[in-house]
């Protein structure tokens, strides 16, 4: 009887362990999910901060405030802009 009596308890014990994985399993599911969500968050946000940022140089550069060194960047980035729509023209031309 003493075997049967440690089967049974090693039993009760793995479907006590077996429990609390299902509920690990889950709940690691769930936060994986929220993970998923806040990355995507994240990349909207930081797209919407990339636009603001835009919107702020443009409005500097509207009203004549910006430094050289300021107008300088600004500048070059509007210089890649038109190359990237030049190439763009090309492609459609071709």
């Amino acid at each position: 009887m003493k075997l049967d009596e440690q089967i049974k308890r090693i039993n009760e014990k793995l479907q006590v362990i077996m429990s609390q994985f299902q509920a690990v399993k889950k709940e690691n599911e769930k936060l994986r999910q929220e993970l998923k969500q806040l990355k995507i968050s994240d990349q909207e946000k930081s797209a919407e901060l990339a636009i603001l940022l835009q919107r702020v140089e443009v409005l500097k550069a509207a009203k004549s405030q910006m430094t050289s060194e300021e107008k300088k960047a600004f500048e070059k980035r509007i210089n890649l802009y038109l190359k990237e729509i030049e190439k763009c023209i090309n492609l459609l031309q071709e």
